[in-house]
């Protein structure tokens, strides 16, 4: 009898052709703040701390439950990503919660497109919860700007993933 011929294997998914498998998408920035946790502190971070966080910042600082307390008593504040490749649809995943009882929202800002996490869904301070935020494809040298629109609140974990 004739040798069975073992079948071809499958051609391996190319991530960079939609609809051919492979994993659901590609971590273009990840950042725990993890070099930095003490007190709250009145001294802001400076951009080489976090340098996937290099852009302009303002009045973002350390924070008592890791990660970084953004805005003051009397001032929003913002941290602005590196230059980031979102030239196809992407999700920025934040981990968030409350400074005492400062109202602010978190707002997500990437070029011309703006979604905002309600600080009623927020935790109270210490309790993060993660928020997934899907946002249509940008540019090639895109920049995320995550800020409060009033005050203080404590964001963490911040992950963007390009679909």
């Amino acid at each position: 009898a004739p040798a069975e011929e073992s079948p071809e294997p499958d051609p391996t998914p190319d991530p960079e052709q939609p609809g051919q498998g492979g994993d659901a998408g590609v971590v273009v920035l990840s950042e725990q703040f993890d070099n930095r946790t003490e007190s709250d502190s009145n001294t802001e971070i400076t951009t080489s701390e976090f340098p996937n966080f290099s852009g302009a910042t303002s009045k973002a600082y350390t924070s008592q439950y890791g990660g970084i307390k953004l805005g003051s008593s009397k001032a929003s504040g913002y941290i602005t990503s590196k230059s980031l490749d979102l030239s196809s649809s992407f999700t920025v995943q934040i981990d968030a919660c409350k400074y005492g009882s400062d109202t602010g929202n978190i707002v997500v800002t990437v070029d011309n497109q703006t979604q905002t996490i309600s600080n009623s869904e927020l935790g109270a301070a210490g309790t993060f919860k993660t928020f997934t935020l899907s946002f249509d494809a940008a540019t090639a040298t895109s920049t995320v700007k995550i800020a409060t629109s009033s005050k203080r609140a404590y964001i963490d974990n911040v992950i963007i993933t390009k679909n």
